[in-house]
C-alpha cells in the first residue's frame, strides 16, 4: 500500500523491515506484514488550571494558564528532527488526540505547583 504523508503529520511504517518515518511525502507499507499509523504533528492548545496553590510566601491562589505544545519537528538548520518524532511516537502513537492533551495536561498542571 502506498501511504502519504501530509506536512502536518508524520506517518510511522512498522514492521518486519523495521519502523520509518515518513514525513510529507509518500512512502509504501507491505499490507500483509507492516502498520502504518499516523501522528499529529499540529499545535495543541491546552488549558492548565491549578486550584488552591500555595504560593512561596503561603498564600493560597487559583491559577489558570494556557500552553501550546507540539513535536519540535524541525532542527534549527531545518533539518527534520527524526529524535525528536520517534520519541513523540513512541509515547504517543497508539494514543488518541484526547489521550495525548489529558497527558500533557497533567505533566504541565504538576510543573506549574512546583
Amino acid at each position: 500500500n502506498i501511504v502519504v504523508a501530509p506536512p502536518n503529520s508524520a506517518v510511522i511504517v512498522s514492521g518486519c523491515r523495521g519502523n520509518k518515518i515518513v514525513l510529507g511525502r509518500c512512502g509504501f507499507a507491505f499490507w500483509f506484514i507492516e502498520e502504518a499509523r499516523s501522528l499529529s504533528l499540529e499545535i495543541m492548545t491546552i488549558t492548565v488550571t491549578s486550584q488552591e496553590c500555595e504560593t512561596t510566601q503561603g498564600v493560597k491562589i487559583n491559577l489558570q494558564s494556557y500552553a501550546q505544545v507540539k513535536v519540535k519537528s524541525l532542527k534549527p538548520d531545518g533539518t527534520l528532527n527524526m529524535e525528536a518524532i520517534q520519541l513523540a511516537a513512541t509515547n504517543f502513537l497508539s494514543a488518541s488526540q484526547w489521550e495525548i492533551q489529558d497527558a500533557l495536561q497533567k505533566t504541565l498542571e504538576g510543573h506549574q505547583r512546583q
